[in-house]
């Protein structure tokens, strides 16, 4: 009899070290960093305005389409990069700060319309 309950007891602490384990993985493990697609082109970012929610892990996945090179900026975080105008894709990885409406600006002069090549990017609170 001993040695049964000394198996079970030692199956019950193997369990539990194990539910431990998969607990602390899955508050290690941060979720998967949500991609969008941004189109450059013609004076305007498409879409023009991108919503996210606070501490949100995004991957902007910029390209031109005009065959002029533009650039993306996002100056309150930091963001500026140029986008080829041979239309290859720029990863642009962010975590949405805090809560707030953060323009989106093309960097690069890129003609006439250039001043008015702006999206904006929303920052909604984390409920």
């Amino acid at each position: 009899m001993k040695s049964w309950a000394s198996f079970a007891c030692a199956l019950a602490a193997v369990a539990a070290v194990a539910a431990a384990g998969a607990v602390a993985d899955g508050q290690l493990a941060a979720p998967a960093a949500r991609t969008i697609e941004v189109v450059a082109g013609d004076f305007k970012f498409e879409p023009a305005v991108i919503e996210v929610v606070e501490g949100e892990r995004v991957v902007l996945k910029a390209r031109t389409t005009d065959g002029k090179k533009h650039g993306l900026a996002i100056k309150e975080m930091g963001i500026k990069t140029t986008l080829p105008k041979t239309g290859e894709v720029v990863s642009i990885e962010l975590t949405a700060g805090k809560p707030g409406t953060y323009t989106i600006a093309c960097s690069v002069y890129c003609g006439n319309g250039h001043s008015r090549m702006k999206g904006q990017l929303v920052v909604s609170a984390r409920k």
